[in-house]
């Protein structure tokens, strides 16, 4: 069983249990030849983060750790998800899915028609998973060093807006 924790706090040990998913599962993806988020990616901007967006952290009960953490918000009728990772030692274990399924959820409590994420176009895994669970790629985006997927999953019958944040 899991817990999700929607945190705006700017606590020194909830930015730090952030920062350590965070770079490890960025140092992981980095091993494998993967752009993302920046490393390090600061405190500072994980403070920023909590106050900004809803940031989630997954805590798991039969792990006894936290396994993952992501972002969200809700912007123009979308719900728009960020920087959702999870703890490699997790991987596989259906975490990503079940965070989804919350976000959706939220989603619908939003009553916003759709989800956007954003990934590494070079990440296949993610775009695989996500393509999975019915998610069609909109647009892509020329970043400084490399180029992102925007994808995107209609949640009610009606065209999603495309827009980005």
């Amino acid at each position: 069983m899991e817990k999700r924790i929607l945190t705006r706090d700017t606590d020194y040990e909830v930015i730090n249990i952030i920062y350590r998913i965070l770079r490890k599962s960025s140092g992981e993806m980095m091993k494998k030849g993967l752009f993302c988020w920046m490393l390090p990616y600061s405190k500072r901007a994980i403070r920023k983060d909590c106050k900004d967006k809803v940031v989630v952290l997954v805590w798991d009960v039969e792990l006894d750790d936290f396994s993952s953490t992501f972002q969200m918000f809700a912007k123009n009728g979308v719900v728009y998800v960020r920087k959702m990772t999870t703890l490699p030692e997790y991987e596989g274990l259906g975490v990503a899915s079940r965070n989804m399924a919350y976000v959706e959820a939220y989603a619908q409590k939003m009553a916003c028609p759709c989800l956007h994420v954003e990934m590494f176009a070079g990440n296949k895994a993610a775009i695989a998973f996500y393509e999975h669970l019915g998610f069609k790629t909109i647009a892509t985006k020329q970043l400084w060093l490399f180029k992102t997927l925007v994808m995107e999953k209609a949640l009610v019958m009606e065209e999603c807006r495309v827009q980005q944040p």
